[in-house]
């Protein structure tokens, strides 16, 4: 009989570390030049943002929408499922999201998204541009090689990142429903990259972490600011 305790959380995992990072290098390989475009997006978001344009909101929530349905099914069903087949689980989920984002676009009353010279703005802002540029960049630096870094739009991670910083940003009692997938898979990323043993598996937790406090605080600043 098998002795349990010589076991660990990442004897459960069906793939490696090196598979994980291969999936990544397939994306890049496949994918390019999407990434420019999709950096063109991720641009155009944030300037919509910071202009704080009516109109611009539901072309935000549109475009979320967007990248989570293209992650659900591209990244989680088509190409995740190769190596974890749990990810087809995972991939409703995204579904979900975007459809509750193209949800926010089409409403009579939009939720508004505006950025503020706040901390809790200030930190959006800087999530939101981590997500963009900071996230390639940190997982080439903790050892990934070149052509396996993550980018917003082809793996989920950024993307989560990047859609966070938005909520943060965001007004209405409805858009505190869409943070439960962002957080959720947050959490879910993080445990599996430490399973792993991949050094990156702080980062998106840490993200959902800062992103929460600064909802957090902003909300109270703003009622303070109400009830003064």
């Amino acid at each position: 009989m098998a002795d349990w305790s010589s076991y660990s959380l990442s004897d459960l995992l069906l793939f490696s570390l090196q598979a994980y990072i291969g999936l990544f290098e397939l994306l890049n390989t496949t994918l390019w030049p999407a990434h420019l475009v999709i950096l063109a997006v991720g641009l155009v978001i944030g300037l919509i943002v910071l202009r704080r344009n009516a109109a611009g909101y539901r072309v935000v929530w549109a475009l979320l929408g967007l990248l989570w349905i293209w992650s659900g099914w591209h990244f989680f069903y088509v190409q995740y499922t190769a190596i974890n087949w749990a990810a087809a689980y995972v991939a409703p989920m995204f579904w979900l999201q975007g459809l509750l984002f193209g949800l926010f676009a089409v409403v009579p009353t939009c939720p508004e998204i505006r950025y503020t010279g706040t901390a809790a703005g200030r930190t959006a802002m800087m999530l939101y541009l981590f997500a963009l540029i900071g996230y390639p960049a940190a997982t080439l630096v903790l050892g990934r090689p070149l052509d396996s870094v993550e980018f917003p739009g082809i793996s989920a991670d950024p993307g989560v990142v990047a859609t966070l910083a938005v909520l943060v940003m965001s007004r209405g009692v409805f858009t505190r429903l869409a943070w439960i997938a962002p957080l959720l898979w947050c959490a879910l990323t993080g445990l599996t990259l430490w399973m792993l043993g991949s050094p990156e598996f702080f980062i998106a937790p840490l993200a959902a972490m800062m992103a929460v406090i600064a909802a957090v605080s902003g909300r109270r600043l703003s009622q303070s600011l109400r009830d003064g």
